[in-house]
């Protein structure tokens, strides 16, 4: 296990944060979670930290009460069920697909963009780096702020943004739905060129 980030970072599997109840973990969203994968969540949550499992504003999954002694155990158990660290987080409703009134199911691009996320860019982007994948209807996500924006526009286009909420964010464009998932590994790669540790609001969107 390395050394706990700070408090405000962002703690994964392998380098939980501490709290005032122990080490804390948190796993980011990585689409739909299989009734097998939830209970080895809580089952590796019952045994290396104090059972408690919460739900974060962002979708992600945070384990409460791990021990310096308990985390490499922790981690192993969830590797064997196949959960790992996830970065950066890409975030969808978690009705996509299902709601009536969505204006397109843009999950296919949600898996395009973690699909295109590789080790070496994941370790260049800042620690709380997120991007939002939004295709409307009742349950959107115009109130979550993320680095990179995409939300479905009509008509096959989709809406691309930078650094904020669908209110504030900077807007880069559309482009059509094939061209989505690129677009945003694009922006991702802005953001890890030099200087690392750059967020969305950082970008000069007119050169992007």
């Amino acid at each position: 296990m390395t050394a706990a980030p700070r408090r405000n970072a962002c703690p994964t599997i392998a380098r939980p944060m501490e709290t005032g109840d122990g080490l804390l973990a948190r796993l980011p969203p990585t689409g739909p979670m299989t009734a097998a994968a939830i209970r080895a969540i809580a089952d590796a949550a019952a045994r290396h930290g104090n059972g408690i499992v919460e739900v974060t504003a962002r979708g992600s999954l945070q384990v409460r009460g791990l021990k310096a002694g308990s985390v490499e155990a922790f981690a192993t158990a969830l590797a064997t069920a196949g959960i790992v660290d996830a970065r950066p987080a890409v975030l969808v409703s978690p009705l996509a697909g299902l709601d009536p009134p969505e204006t397109a199911d843009l999950r296919a691009v949600a898996d395009a963009i973690r699909r295109g996320v590789d080790g070496t860019l994941a370790a260049s982007l800042a620690p709380k780096i997120s991007v939002v994948v939004d295709g409307g209807g009742g349950l959107h996500l115009d109130a979550i702020d993320a680095d990179v924006r995409l939300a479905a526009h009509g008509s096959g286009a989709v809406a691309l943004a930078a650094g904020g909420t669908a209110d504030t964010a900077r807007s880069l464009g559309t482009v059509a739905i094939e061209r989505a998932a690129g677009a945003a590994l694009t922006v991702l790669r802005h953001l890890a060129g030099p200087g690392h540790g750059l967020r969305g609001r950082d970008l000069d969107a007119t050169a992007l």
